[in-house]
């Protein structure tokens, strides 16, 4: 479109159809010629604009011979970095009802956890005392290996203790959660570690901080690389899915939740 419309005419003004009636009218009546002389009073001031509008064009043309329209560059969509994989790109598809039943089971032991915690806090408070720093990782690895039940499983890790993990003060949580991570990368995701970091996100409390969200992440990372080279047999398959499914699910980070089938 090459011509727009300014200002409607002055039969257009003045007609009952004008979009913009004039505030300021001037009586009709007989105008004196501009003289050249400024306005010397309101009324000569409204004469002088009428005259000054007067002298305008109606339509004023723009031409757009010449001009170049730069067309827009689109936008390259990101990509999934390696680091934080599309869920759905990888991975079995497990069915909604499979997942929320985890999700329901998980929340109803978080809530047993909890109770239990608060009838044997003085037990609690001993078995505390008793714990490594956090930061000692050749100590937590005593900790974990401690058979309390009679038996050893994953390379000498025994099963998780209630009373050790429930004992935990959260920064200490997540520093088991930093070595159990360490340990899986270098040993894989054996039965006894899946177990304790399952123990692990029983006993962490919601809301989650930055750091502790970072760890799960890297938790469902770890199961989402390792159970890519598991065979279906594979035992440790259903321990991946299962800490997978927790991590998106049940805390959130559904961007690693496997999808529902």
């Amino acid at each position: 479109m090459s011509a727009l419309r300014l200002r409607p005419s002055d039969d257009e003004g003045d007609g009952e159809e004008s979009l913009l009636p004039r505030a300021l009218e001037v009586p009709s009546g007989s105008e004196p010629e501009d003289d050249g002389c400024l306005p010397g009073s309101a009324l000569q001031y409204l004469r002088y604009v009428r005259r000054e509008q007067a002298k305008q064009s109606e339509v004023v043309t723009a031409s757009m011979a010449g001009l170049r329209m730069k067309a827009s560059k689109p936008k390259a969509q990101p990509s999934p970095t390696p680091q934080e994989p599309a869920a759905a790109s990888s991975g079995p598809s497990l069915s909604r009802q499979w997942q929320q039943t985890v999700e329901s089971d998980f929340s109803g032991l978080r809530c047993r956890v909890a109770r239990w915690k608060a009838r044997h806090a003085p037990q609690l408070r001993r078995r505390a005392a008793q714990l490594p720093p956090a930061e000692d990782r050749d100590a937590w690895l005593a900790v974990c290996r401690q058979d309390t039940d009679g038996g050893t499983v994953d390379t000498g890790l025994a099963p998780p203790s209630l009373i050790t993990i429930a004992a935990c003060l959260q920064s200490q949580l997540l520093a088991l959660l930093e070595h159990l991570l360490h340990w899986s990368r270098l040993q894989g995701l054996g039965d006894g570690r899946a177990a304790w970091l399952f123990a692990v996100m029983a006993a962490l409390e919601k809301p989650l901080p930055a750091d502790t969200c970072a760890g799960l992440r890297e938790v469902a990372r770890l199961c989402r690389s390792q159970r890519a080279s598991l065979a279906k047999d594979d035992t440790r398959l259903a321990a991946a899915c299962l800490l997978i499914c927790l991590v998106g699910r049940y805390f959130g980070q559904v961007d690693l939740a496997d999808p529902y089938r």
